[in-house]
């Protein structure tokens, strides 16, 4: 019998050799998934590689070699020759590779096609030209992985032709694997470990009075691309207000990276690799001691509500217990100044903080403890909010809790009202990212197939309600401040525009820029920056209320949107690390209602 030809026409299949060359490449596509996951993860125990590499096996290897298998069973029935005849084998030959080309084109389609943002192919301007843009490209590629499964068909038979070959193949690929998992062990540095430091007297000595105190609001999700036809239109009056008394700019963001790793370094102005947290959640695999979070696009992360039923994973909510390292409202505290927090992306749960905490899942719990805080047990609540002492004004708001998308804002007005001003107040709200999600295409709707309803010039539509809305909070949190507070409006990252997504009409995966306004003492006026991004927020709050920066931090001092006078006055001073072991008490691994915030996620499309 001749080696199969360039095209595979005369290659012969039986089921058998489907189910174990499925096996043999379902293995080295599940080694290579365990090395990258590996990588990711900062994996250096060399029993832990081992177990991922059996679990994916498990996961990916298995079930492809089932496939296969299915594939050489589906040949054997529909083949109307003896397999010996060379048109039966030509015909089979055909109907793989065509059903390889068709299963590549899919795969292509959706791995490197869905939820693909228009941002990349500016050349393209409607839904059109992109649906034709990826049909090509998943087509070139079916193509390619035709051909190069027709390859390794005629490696498998030269091999099969000559046993003796075999034993040295499987040592040859055995040993590149083993190279590529070395590689990927040793190819990433540790994770952050915090150094230990006890003495903080040349520290205390650094703490310089400015007068100042700060209103950090952040707005998830928001974005120039609607804010600046808004306030050009008059729509925002607040925000406009800030933008011509200060200074603005795009806040470089994350790529690949989705809120709670972003908002993290807003936190701490240090990178993943240093605050540890890189998705809503990690995966806890049975006696893998090592956190694995999931990477993107390989499927791991839409089969885990059906890992999760068979008990070979659990997974784990990340929250603000994760965190090695300290928040900015944490060294605040440590060193004086008095604090507020109100809402954030994996701030659960609250801390003992020098003023008031009030995490994002009040909602939450409110609504599924008889809509009263009284009835919660204490033990639940003091990880919702700190100190209890709040109890009764959060009952007193309890209906603006339960029933307004933008509490965060009222609460935060209400409790400076009520428990004064503290040095340094965040304030967080992330209904504008959750409205253009669900509603991007009222915006653009040439992005999209079919007309939206709602989508005339200047008529009103969740989105742009959003940012109406947030306007008029800040003009209310405005008037609630001293003169001598310095606001900051941040955003993580901006919006766009993406190509085929079930759940999602907008997304932000690439890492497009939010946005940052600063007014007030000490900052400029009528300025825009070009080279702030999310890292700098905690070195420059730091800054503006007399504290030296970390050297351990990834960001910087904003000192491009201060003014001269106050650089001089208050000149950015410096101390090795603010971080001491440990930072934090005990892991929380669960929050009280964690099936609320699945689903919450689950309909935005971020986990399954």
């Amino acid at each position: 019998m001749k080696p199969p030809l360039a095209l595979g026409l005369r290659l012969k299949i039986t089921t058998r050799h489907c189910f174990f060359g499925g096996l043999f490449y379902g293995w080295v596509w599940s080694s290579v998934i365990a090395c990258l996951h590996v990588r990711h993860n900062s994996v250096h125990s060399v029993w832990d590689l081992l177990l991922l590499h059996a679990y994916f096996f498990l996961i990916y290897a298995l079930p492809i070699a089932a496939v296969c298998m299915l594939v050489g069973l589906f040949r054997g029935i529909t083949s109307p020759f003896p397999a010996e005849k060379d048109s039966s084998v030509r015909a089979s030959a055909i109907a793989l590779g065509i059903a390889v080309g068709l299963t590549s084109f899919t795969l292509s389609f959706f791995l490197f096609n869905y939820a693909v943002p228009f941002d990349h192919y500016p050349f393209i301007e409607s839904y059109r030209g992109m649906l034709l843009l990826v049909a090509a490209r998943s087509a070139v590629m079916g193509v390619c992985a035709w051909l190069v499964g027709v390859l390794a068909a005629s490696v498998h038979y030269h091999v099969a032709k000559r046993p003796a070959r075999r034993p040295v193949c499987l040592v040859a690929v055995g040993m590149a694997a083993f190279a590529i998992a070395t590689a990927a062990v040793r190819g990433k540095a540790p994770s952050y470990t915090a150094p230990e430091h006890t003495e903080h007297a040349p520290l205390a000595e650094q703490v310089q009075e400015t007068g100042n105190k700060v209103l950090l609001i952040g707005l998830d999700g928001a974005t120039w691309r609607v804010m600046s036809p808004m306030l050009k239109a008059g729509e925002l009056p607040h925000l406009a207000s800030l933008v011509q008394r200060g200074v603005r700019g795009e806040l470089k963001s994350m790529s690949g990276a989705d809120s709670p790793v972003i908002w993290s370094t807003v936190y701490t102005g240090k990178g993943k690799d240093k605050h540890g947290i890189l998705d809503f959640f990690y995966l806890r695999f049975p006696g893998v001691a090592s956190p694995i979070y999931p990477l993107q696009r390989i499927a791991l992360r839409e089969m885990v509500p059906s890992l999760e039923r068979t008990g070979l994973v659990k997974r784990v909510l990340t929250n603000s217990s994760h965190l090695p390292v300290m928040t900015v409202w944490e060294i605040l505290g440590r060193h004086g100044k008095s604090v507020g927090i109100v809402g954030g992306v994996n701030a659960w749960p609250a801390t003992a903080v020098n003023g008031y905490y009030v995490t994002e899942e009040v909602k939450d719990s409110l609504s599924a403890f008889g809509r009263s805080f009284e009835r919660i047990d204490p033990t639940v609540t003091n990880t919702l909010f700190h100190p209890p002492g709040l109890l009764p004004l959060l009952d007193r708001h309890q209906t603006t809790i339960e029933n307004s998308p933008y509490w965060q804002g009222e609460l935060a007005v209400s409790l400076v009202q009520e428990e004064g001003q503290r040095d340094f107040l965040f304030v967080f709200n992330s209904a504008i990212d959750f409205v253009q999600h669900k509603h991007w295409k009222e915006l653009e709707p040439r992005y999209y197939f079919g007309k939206p309803p709602g989508n005339a010039e200047g008529e009103a539509n969740p989105v742009r309600d959003a940012y109406r809305a947030w306007d008029a909070l800040i003009g209310r949190l405005l008037s609630t401040v001293a003169e001598d507070t310095t606001v900051m409006v941040i955003s993580d990252h901006g919006s766009g525009p993406i190509f085929f997504h079930l759940e999602q009409q907008a997304g932000h995966r690439w890492g497009p820029p939010g946005v940052l306004i600063m007014v007030g003492p000490g900052v400029r006026q009528g300025v825009t920056i070009t080279s702030a991004s999310v890292y700098d927020v905690t070195p420059t709050v730091l800054a503006l209320l007399g504290l030296p920066v970390g050297r351990d931090m990834d960001g910087r001092v904003l000192d491009e949107a201060l003014t001269a006078e106050f650089l001089a006055s208050h000149p950015v001073q410096f101390t090795a690390s603010y971080e001491r072991a440990p930072v934090r008490g005990k892991v929380m691994k669960m929050r009280p209602r964690d099936e609320e915030l699945l689903e919450r996620l689950r309909s935005l499309g971020y986990v399954r």
